[in-house]
C-alpha cells in the first residue's frame, strides 16, 4: 500500500491589534521589515500602493484595513506568492508557522482567518490588485 502525502496545512501566524491570522504556508514566499512604499491611485482602499521587494514591483496590501483594523504602522510585510505575481501583506508581528487545526494559543481567529483566506481571498486580491 502506497501512502499520499496529506497537503500541508501549516500556517504563518501573524499578528495584528488584538488578533492573530494565519496565512497558508503554501503562499508565503518570505517575510521582512517594511520597505518604503509609493502610494498609487485608483486601487481599493486596502491597498497602501507599491514597493519594489527584489526588483519586483508588488502590491502592498494592509491586512488591518482588510479586517477592520486600519491605520497600524506595519512592523512586517509578508510577501504571497498570487497566482503569478506577488503582494506583500503589511503586519504588526510575524509570529511563526503553526499547524492551526492543533495549536491552541492561536486556534480562533487563525484557523477561520485560514480556511477562508484560501477560498476566496487570494482571487480576490489578485482581481483587486491587478491595477497595481
Amino acid at each position: 500500500m502506497v501512502r499520499t502525502r496529506r497537503r500541508d496545512k501549516k500556517a504563518l501566524i501573524v499578528g495584528l491589534e488584538g488578533c492573530f491570522c494565519a496565512v497558508p504556508i503554501t503562499h508565503v514566499i518570505e517575510t521582512m521589515r517594511p520597505l518604503p512604499v509609493e502610494p498609487i491611485s485608483g486601487v481599493p482602499s486596502f491597498v497602501q500602493g507599491i514597493s519594489i521587494i527584489r526588483g519586483i514591483p508588488t502590491p502592498v496590501v494592509d491586512l488591518g484595513a482588510i479586517l477592520g483594523t486600519p491605520g497600524e504602522r506595519p512592523e512586517r510585510f509578508v510577501t504571497l506568492r498570487v497566482g503569478d505575481r506577488q503582494v506583500a501583506l503589511s503586519v504588526n508581528a510575524v509570529v511563526g508557522v503553526r499547524d492551526p487545526r492543533h495549536n491552541h494559543d492561536h486556534r480562533g481567529a487563525a484557523t477561520a482567518f485560514a480556511k477562508s483566506f484560501e477560498r476566496r481571498s487570494l482571487k480576490r486580491l489578485a482581481r483587486s490588485t491587478s491595477k497595481c
